[in-house]
């Protein structure tokens, strides 16, 4: 079975292109959105004993080895925003059957 028969959630990737520069030479960006699927397992969860009810969580996500998805950008799925945390990897070993994009996320509000 390859990595992408096991990627059945939908999911829609958010993420902010470079489209130019201003006048001033600032960088101009675009929020774009790629429909995809992905897998969603979660990894982490706690609750900040000051903060109540608010939890933490983290998740593992990964993604074809076709979409981009950086640090910075961001993912729905499952009716839930997921930030990502650090520098995805892209898993480029072994049968290019099995190659994808594993990503530390966390659930946003």
């Amino acid at each position: 079975m390859g990595a992408n028969q096991m990627m059945e959630t939908p999911c829609t990737i958010l993420r902010r292109e470079k489209t130019g520069t201003d006048r001033h030479g600032d960088a101009i960006f675009e929020s774009v959105e790629v429909e995809t699927f992905c897998a969603l397992q979660q990894r982490q969860r706690k609750e900040h004993e000051e903060g109540g009810e608010i939890s933490d969580t983290l998740w593992d996500l990964s993604l074809p080895i076709e979409d981009v998805f950086e640090k910075g950008d961001a993912v729905v799925a499952k009716g839930s925003k997921y930030e990502a945390v650090g520098d995805p990897w892209r898993a480029e070993e072994g049968s290019r059957s099995l190659w994808h994009i594993e990503a530390t996320v966390r659930r946003t509000a």
